[in-house]
Order: C-alpha cells, then sequence, then structure tokens
C-alpha cells in the first residue's frame, strides 16, 4: 500500500469540502496548489520547495485551503506519521538520515504503531485574521483526527518568540514539550517550541 493510500483513507480528500458562515474550506488539489504558493510566499519567511508541494498532491501530505467571501485567505498543511516522531527526531526532515526516513515512511505504511499529525503550516492573511479562519483550519484537523482511534496526538512548531502563535495554540491546550535550539535556518529568533496535543474523548469507531 502506497503512503499516499494511507494517508487518503484517514483525511480522504473529497471529505474536505467544509462551509462555515463566509468561510469554506477546499481540499488542496492541482486546480488550487498555485494559491497555496502564493500564501505561503505572504505568510511564511522562508521558501518551501517545490517537493513540498509536490507531497502534497501525491498524498505524502495533505492541506486545506480557506477562503472568505471567494478568496483565498488561509491554509493548513499536514502530515501523518510516526507516533512522536517530531519528539524524538525533532520533526525535521533536514536533519534526519537516509536510515531514519526509510524508518518513518516503513512505519506509517505497515499500520502497526500508533499515529501523529504533525502540522507543517497554519496561516492566515493578516488582513483576515480574527475572522475565525485560523480556527476553523486548525478545528478540521482536529476533528477527523480524533474519529480515528490510531491517531493519538496532534503536534507542530511554533517559533519560541512568536507570542501570539503560542496564545493561539495553548489555548487549543496544546502544552510545550520541548524547545529545539536552531531549529529554524537563516531567520532571527531560529529556536522553536514543539507543542503537543494529546487526542481525548474520540470517537472509538475507527474512519
Amino acid at each position: 500500500m502506497l503512503l499516499s493510500a494511507v494517508q487518503n483513507a484517514i483525511f480522504p480528500p473529497q471529505y474536505f469540502s467544509k462551509k462555515s458562515s463566509s468561510v469554506s474550506l477546499w481540499n488542496i488539489n492541482e486546480s488550487n496548489i498555485s494559491q497555496l504558493q502564493t500564501l505561503n510566499s505572504e505568510l511564511f519567511p522562508v521558501k518551501y520547495s517545490p517537493q513540498f508541494y509536490e507531497n502534497i498532491l501525491n498524498g505524502e501530505s495533505f492541506g486545506l485551503l480557506a477562503t472568505h467571501d471567494n478568496q483565498y485567505v488561509g491554509a493548513i498543511v499536514g502530515r501523518l506519521q510516526p507516533y512522536r516522531f517530531t519528539e524524538d527526531f525533532e520533526g525535521n526532515f533536514n536533519r534526519a538520515g537516509y536510515h531514519q526516513m526509510e524508518t518513518y515512511k516503513r512505519d506509517v505504511i505497515c499500520g502497526y504503531n500508533y499515529k501523529e499529525i504533525y502540522i507543517m503550516t497554519l496561516g492566515v492573511l493578516s488582513s483576515h485574521r480574527r475572522l475565525g479562519i485560523g480556527r476553523a483550519l486548525i478545528d478540521s484537523i482536529i476533528e477527523d483526527s480524533k474519529k480515528n482511534k490510531d491517531i493519538k496526538k496532534i503536534v507542530l512548531h511554533v517559533q519560541s518568540s512568536n507570542s501570539s502563535a503560542l496564545a493561539f495554540y495553548k489555548n487549543y491546550g496544546f502544552e510545550v514539550s520541548k524547545l529545539v535550539k536552531e531549529y529554524y535556518r537563516l531567520i532571527p529568533s531560529p529556536d522553536a517550541y514543539i507543542l503537543t496535543l494529546e487526542l481525548k474523548n474520540r470517537n472509538k469507531t475507527p474512519i
């Protein structure tokens, strides 16, 4: 079974077309991935490689775009990975060697171990913040993750100096797991916290 098949079984692309008020969420595909590239260039101080976007299209990661009044204003991208991968290996593929990467793929595909969702990016244009768009994006991931009994937690990195982002995630119940020194490259304040959210009170019926 391909990694993309495993991921799509948990987060089927057609499942993501949700609408709340004037905010709509859409699965990322070939027809709109250029919108994600545009958003990322405006939202983040780092440039994502072509492989980052290719991984979304081939199913090794997944994502949602948010529109508000028919304008693309936010996005979230994540991946399914082995439980505690981020905390044990810092979730940094630039630092992971070949053996670690092969172990990662094998453990996800075999389906025997518990899993976690790693949120790679989450952002909303400054002009559309405080409208509940970021909440709609992360709520969708949390809601769908809770439906699968094998997914035990959600995990992410946050720049240690980003107090507003830390407050946002802590409001959801995320807790600081550890500090990773010099996690980010070529940007001011390179240190990052690993934040984790243990999934509880889940629906016991797997997808």
